[in-house]
């Protein structure tokens, strides 16, 4: 992590996003997601000719790509989120390099523990769309859009508009994120892949236990989507506690 002196404190640089284990891990997984969508084209093709042997084995190979595609956005995803956070204050959370959807559900598991223990100062780090295709930000209205949905208190942190604080003791959280972030947790039974030991030694025991035992159910399913993110975000919310 890069780092500046000035005066007597230490400024960090928490984007991880521009690291070269990030961005291949990004590039190979869209290059296995473009073979995926090659191959389901061509096994349609093959189908629409009535050769369906040939189109069931193109249909296989395309399912293997995309899962292929599927776990390095995952690794991509728990990198990024384990570099960014493992500094992070107790009330912060960093989702620069997150696609929309696994920022979404990083954010919705946030908002509802807040919720419930009535924090009132849950500082969300969104960027300002500098990395975003086009240079325009997704995250940031994303974000935005959840807490309207949730009738959340929110602003812009006033020195930095790539932060936005939340107010999550009031508002209303919508039944359906409980039912998206238990849909998500309930997927998550792998151990995860990137583990720094600073951070994983302070996951809850509950978590370290399965993780254990699921080293020996080592399948190819593509179980482990957020498995690191949800280890870290516990971490950050243990800091409350």
């Amino acid at each position: 992590m890069a780092e500046a002196a000035v005066g007597t404190r230490q400024v960090f640089d928490y984007n991880h996003s521009s690291d070269v284990e990030y961005k291949q891990l990004r590039e190979q997984a869209q290059r296995h997601f473009k073979t995926h969508k090659q191959l389901s084209a061509e096994s349609q093709q093959a189908y629409k000719n009535g050769d369906k042997g040939r189109a069931k084995q193109l249909s296989d190979k395309s399912h293997q790509e995309h899962r292929q595609f599927q776990q390095l956005n995952n690794r991509a995803a728990e990198f990024v989120f384990v570099e960014n956070n493992k500094d992070s204050m107790s009330n912060e959370i960093d989702l620069h390099g997150l696609y929309v959807s696994e920022a979404e559900y990083v954010v919705k598991k946030r908002l509802i523990y807040g919720n419930s223990h009535g924090e009132q100062d849950i500082r969300i780090i969104v960027g300002k769309g500098k990395h975003s295709s086009g240079g325009v930000a997704k995250i940031k209205p994303a974000v935005e859009g959840l807490c309207q949905e949730a009738k959340f208190q929110w602003g812009m942190d006033s020195k930095n508009d790539g932060v936005i604080v939340v107010n999550a003791q009031n508002g209303n959280i919508p039944n359906q994120w409980h039912k998206d972030v238990e849909s998500v947790d309930s997927t998550i039974n792998q151990p995860s892949t990137y583990q720094p030991a600073q951070q994983m030694q302070y996951a809850p025991q509950q978590q370290q236990t399965n993780a254990n035992n699921n080293n020996n159910n080592n399948n190819n399913n593509n179980n482990d989507v957020f498995s690191s993110i949800l280890k870290l975000l516990c971490i950050c919310i243990q800091k409350n506690m």
